[in-house]
């Protein structure tokens, strides 16, 4: 009989989608670090407006990085059909309406890596004790006290596993909001942050 070799590659876009989430929180921390904060003082009048346009630049790099996040799966595929490879049957079975759903979750998910990150950026400027304070609290948490998981199980869960996408914006805009709101209150309690 004559041999038949079959290739199946499914391309995804997720490793680009998990280091611009971990960009996105990095960049919202290095936006609070002492060069940075001085320097928005030269464009903008008082903390209230610094933070506002913080949060406006790490919204707008929130989005142009989930766009162009998720559509690497599309530059995956492209470059493999171009090189010929192997033959292509079917590029994406996906619609307009699911494309737009994904786009949507990418730009939260990485915002919300954003806020985290500008949250953390800002208590570390009140204390340098909590830059290793909280990862250890979080850690130890995790494996002392927490029964197998339960409570970051649940955090998880939802946040990551809801269906309903109109659910999905709701809670993460409203965690968004929550931490970006707790950070400006945190610097604004602080006489000047260092």
């Amino acid at each position: 009989m004559d041999n038949f070799n079959f290739y199946m590659n499914y391309f995804s876009s997720d490793m680009a989608i998990i280091f611009t989430v971990i960009w996105g929180g990095i960049s919202a921390a290095l936006i609070t670090t002492k060069g940075y904060w001085l320097e928005n003082f030269m464009f903008v009048t008082n903390r209230l407006s610094n933070h506002l346009s913080n949060i406006t630049f790490l919204v707008s790099i929130s989005i142009i990085g989930g766009i162009t996040a998720l559509l690497t799966k599309y530059v995956n595929v492209s470059i493999h059909y171009i090189l010929g490879r192997d033959p292509l049957i079917r590029m994406s079975n996906l619609g307009g309406h699911e494309i737009l759903t994904g786009i949507i979750a990418t730009v939260l998910y990485i915002l919300f890596a954003c806020a985290i990150g500008y949250l953390y950026g800002i208590i570390l400027k009140m204390n340098r004790l909590i830059a290793i304070l909280i990862p250890v609290l979080l850690i130890g948490f995790g494996i002392v006290g927490n029964n197998d998981g339960e409570l970051y199980g649940a955090v998880f869960s939802y946040f990551f596993q809801e269906n309903s996408i109109i659910l999905f914006m709701i809670k993460v805009i409203g965690a968004i909001g929550i931490l970006f709101s707790f950070a400006i209150l945190l610097s604004n309690k602080k006489e000047e942050l260092r």
